[in-house]
């Protein structure tokens, strides 16, 4: 069974091409695919603290990066500060996670502001943007438009919250048909 009938849906409803779509088995499953093939115990990842606990497991326990912490404050309201953070970045991470809005506090970065530190930031790095409660956010938060024409910004997308399908497991990736490949590990050029 294929899920060509899904990304199709998927990709008319986020007004991206086929290609710039993933589907997997819930967001765990994007997780441990995608991050698997990119990354190495080598590896520089960036992650907010708090925010969801799959991201330090996987990192940390399954692959064994070097894992950095983002340190969101109780007394600003677990914000993250877009300067602070643009300045943290030119420590050119090979991955950065991002929950937005975050996961357990709450707080969401507007589309507008991400994506202008999204663009700032060293091309080398790679973005994994979490919008999993995005549409709780407001219908233009996401940044999946963004990520599919973006060599380094991957969108993941749980479709068990705002849709109410957790016992489906349905989620997807958003990004460039390149990061697509790169994700499972296939290459664009069948043969290749």
């Amino acid at each position: 069974m294929d899920g060509s009938g899904l990304t199709r849906a998927i990709a008319r409803a986020r007004r991206v091409a086929e290609e710039c779509i993933l589907p997997a088995a819930g967001s765990s499953d994007a997780i441990f695919l995608a991050l698997r093939h990119w990354l190495r115990e080598s590896s520089r990842v960036l992650l907010l603290d708090p925010t969801y606990g799959e991201y330090a497991h996987v990192l940390e326990r399954v692959i064994g990066c070097e894992v950095q912490r983002f340190r969101l404050s109780r007394e600003d309201g677990y914000c993250v500060d877009s300067a602070r953070l643009r300045s943290v970045l030119l420590n050119n991470y090979d991955l950065v996670v991002i929950v937005n809005p975050n996961s357990p506090t709450g707080r969401h970065v507007p589309r507008a502001e991400l994506g202008s530190v999204l663009v700032d930031s060293p091309q080398a790095t790679r973005f994994w943007i979490d919008e999993t409660y995005a549409e709780y956010a407001g219908p233009d938060e996401s940044l999946e438009a963004f990520a599919a024409a973006s060599p380094n910004v991957v969108v993941c997308k749980s479709m068990s919250k705002a849709y109410a399908l957790s016992g489906v497991r349905a989620a997807y990736l958003c990004a460039s048909p390149q990061s697509i490949a790169e994700s499972c590990g296939r290459s664009l050029h069948p043969g290749a």
